[in-house]
């Protein structure tokens, strides 16, 4: 007898500590595991977002600042779609979080 559920392959791969955090955070936003979201990812089912226009207060509150600065950076040499909007939501968080530290 056949089972008719495909058997499950794993794949391991390496990317940049940056584009896994902003994964991370995107299905962390969609409110899915990381395997779940890359797999549809791969599978043509789920688009990776370039944008944080979909990322709530509380994902980017949860991102690290290194992750912050390189959006910051992207979205400036990309310059999507309301790009000076999410600079601007990008920025915010980074001054918030300088406040919060007494300025260190």
């Amino acid at each position: 007898m056949t089972s008719s559920t495909p058997a499950k392959k794993r794949l391991t791969f390496s990317v940049d500590e940056s584009l896994h955090n902003r994964l991370k955070a995107e299905a962390a936003a969609q409110g899915v595991p990381l395997g779940t979201y890359c797999s549809a990812i791969l599978d043509g089912e789920a688009k990776a977002s370039s944008t944080i226009e979909e990322l709530d207060p509380q994902t980017l509150a949860a991102m690290p600042l290194g992750v912050l600065r390189e959006m910051c950076a992207e979205l400036g040499e990309r310059k999507p779609a309301n790009w000076q909007r999410s600079i601007t939501r990008v920025n915010a968080e980074i001054r918030r979080r300088y406040r919060t530290s007494g300025g260190r």
